[in-house]
């Protein structure tokens, strides 16, 4: 994540929620091992160094990486403290991802963890807030204490796990590991950051917030044009942060592509009835004037009616969007063709979508015509 790194981290924006990118291998520079409690200059290449010697197999180490971090450059300069930062980050991710893979046989169905938390966050599986485990790790209600005592392999991993700043997601059946927004927002605001910490406390009131399950929508259509609408404003406002274009441009992308072609299980356009067929099959009773009687009703592919009054909110409220132009385009042909996804609704996403990440989504957009 700092410049002397060539990689490029992949956005990641699924049903686990935004998380932070893939770390960049550490640099191969041998330093003396972090010891907490030992102050050192804030340089970033003895810091980055030093995360060497941590174990990424074991979440602790994300205390010993933030307490070096906070000893180092809490009265650091701004550039070096973000510069730090962003190691503390890259190796909270680190950590992050050997957990979600080493441990998954101890989170997945069927697991003591998964029996635990699935009663712990009963009915709300997809906003089982870290702050909720711990009030259960912390209640002293008899039910509490019995399910910890039924469940002390599991209780044991989501107390390690929450003392060490990582938190649970839920997905498809099983648990993972995931990250804890206020965990790494409370490192940031001991630092003394720059736009980094404003990207920071973005992403931390953003995270919690799941977009996508099981190839569906679950904040809905407006929902969804909503938080387009707060990323694309965070990536006008701080243009050249590293992240804006790291993490947020990325996710903007993904996020103008579910809101124009959906998603398997939330298509943007579906199968309908025309309103005079659907009058007449009902009613049994003569069609509106300038239509004519159909005795079987024809279901036409057409654009799911709430994504198409979300689009209209978007021209009224979405001005500044960069992706006005396209959400414009949109509405004025669907207007001209009673809401049907047309070939010349497809040439003109093409024109205008011309980023190769959007290669795949548009040939979604292929088979809204194909047959006609």
């Amino acid at each position: 994540m700092t410049a002397a790194r060539s990689c490029r981290p992949a956005a990641v924006a699924t049903g686990l929620a935004v998380l932070f990118a893939l770390p960049c291998p550490l640099a191969a520079a041998r330093n003396p091992p972090i010891r907490p409690g030992q102050p050192a200059a804030c340089i970033v290449s003895s810091y980055t160094g030093a995360l060497r010697d941590l174990d990424p197999a074991k979440p602790e180490s994300i205390l010993a990486a933030r307490d070096a971090a906070l000893d180092r450059c809490a009265k650091a300069a701004v550039t070096d403290a973000e510069a730090v930062f962003r190691e503390f980050r890259a190796f909270y991710d680190q950590v992050l991802q050997t957990q979600t893979r080493t441990a998954f046989p101890q989170t997945k169905a069927g697991s003591d963890v998964d029996r635990l938390l699935s009663r712990v966050c009963e009915r709300m599986l997809l906003r089982c807030t870290p702050a909720r485990i711990d009030a259960w790790l912390a209640s002293t209600a008899p039910q509490d204490q019995q399910l910890k005592s039924t469940h002390a392999e599991g209780a044991a991993l989501v107390r390690r796990y929450r003392s060490a700043g990582l938190g649970f997601a839920w997905s498809e059946g099983d648990w993972y590991a995931a990250p804890d927004p206020a965990f790494v927002l409370d490192v940031a605001g001991r630092l003394p950051l720059g736009d980094l910490g404003a990207w920071v406390t973005f992403w931390a009131a953003e995270a919690p917030t799941r977009v996508a399950e099981d190839a569906g929508i679950v904040i809905g259509w407006e929902g969804l044009r909503k938080r387009l609408a707060r990323w694309d404003a965070f990536a006008r406002a701080r243009p050249d942060l590293r992240e804006t274009q790291l993490e947020v441009v990325p996710h903007v992308a993904w996020l103008i592509a579910v809101y124009v072609f959906g998603i398997d299980n939330t298509p943007a356009y579906t199968m309908r009835l025309t309103d005079a067929t659907d009058y007449d099959v009902r009613r049994n009773a003569p069609p509106p004037a300038g239509t004519r009687r159909s005795v079987t009703p024809a279901a036409t592919l057409r654009i799911d009616p709430v994504l198409r009054s979300s689009y209209d909110r978007f021209l009224v409220e979405n001005r500044e969007s960069a992706y006005y132009t396209v959400i414009a385009g949109i509405v004025e042909r669907l207007k001209a063709s009673d809401g049907v996804p047309t070939k010349e609704l497809v040439q003109f996403l093409r024109s205008e979508l011309t980023d190769p990440y959007f290669a795949n989504w548009l040939r979604i957009a292929d088979g809204w015509t194909s047959g006609r």
